[in-house]
């Protein structure tokens, strides 16, 4: 990782210098739910720690543990997201970046990249899905002003833009729905559901769909199958960037999501 860092940088001398923001790999954390621990503020993460020390299977003590709020729901408990990451896989990303000569602000995880993302791209003040789509597996998370409320991993992906429309009898009306396209759908729609059930904030107003090929055909499976508005994240609609990829696919995703955080806190 290091080498190609060093590569990647040497190839283009502007990059020295420059803040970066590493994304972990999924297979690289943890990330899980728990009540806020009553003890402050500067205490949350180790107190989490020891809490979530039975839910993992790398060693707690040398892991990377961070906590970041869930939105509040009514008169519930407050929730956390913890994060926690062997130190080894932090250490790597940090040692990678820095032998390039880059400065490391941030170690990121795909879930808040992508509800950064969803934010950006997404209506202000209302609930923002982002579908991030690979072979057999999906991320989904629901964001609002970019801030991460849900996140489910789902057992289909990109085969979504490979099923078949919706045959139709001579009224228009569909006969018959792809099951890949049913499968996807109702994974969506119960977490939709609960979104606006258990935050109380609304419905979920848009699904954004990123897959890099076949994000237009999946947008538009989804869309007929949802009552939510469902299209294809394009790098251009954000309006920030020159753009030449039509299509976002969920590691470019991820990039601009980090993108977004360091020029958020001014890096």
């Amino acid at each position: 990782m290091v080498e190609a860092c060093e590569r990647w940088v040497e190839g283009d001398q502007r990059w020295r210098g420059r803040a970066a923001c590493a994304v972990l790999a999924r297979s690289e954390y943890k990330l899980l739910q728990v009540e806020r621990p009553q003890v402050a503020e500067a205490e949350l993460a180790e107190a989490v720690r020891w809490r979530i020390r039975d839910l993992l299977d790398f060693p707690a003590a040398s892991a990377v543990v961070d906590v970041f709020p869930v939105g509040e729901a009514g008169d519930a408990r407050p929730q956390l997201y913890a994060v926690a990451a062997p130190g080894e896989a932090v250490d790597a990303r940090v040692r990678a970046l820095r032998g390039a000569g880059m400065r490391v602000r941030a170690i990121e995880i795909p879930e808040l990249a992508l509800a950064r993302l969803a934010g950006a791209a997404g209506p202000a003040d209302r609930a923002v899905a982002l579908l991030a789509a690979e072979t057999g597996t999906s991320l989904l998370v629901v964001a609002r002003n970019g801030a991460l409320y849900l996140a489910r991993t789902l057992p289909v992906g990109v085969e979504v833009a490979a099923a078949s429309a919706p045959a139709a009898d001579g009224t228009g009306l569909a006969l018959e729905v792809d099951p890949r396209i049913e499968s996807m759908a109702l994974e969506l729609q119960r977490t939709f559901d609960h979104f606006e059930s258990h935050f109380g904030l609304g419905a979920v107003q848009e699904l954004l769909v990123v897959t890099g090929e076949g994000a237009a055909e999946a947008a538009a499976r989804l869309d007929a199958a949802l009552g939510v508005r469902a299209r294809a994240l394009e790098a251009q609609a954000l309006g920030r960037w020159d753009a030449e990829r039509a299509a976002l696919d969920p590691a470019a995703a991820c990039a601009l999501g980090a993108v977004l955080r360091l020029r958020e806190e001014g890096a």
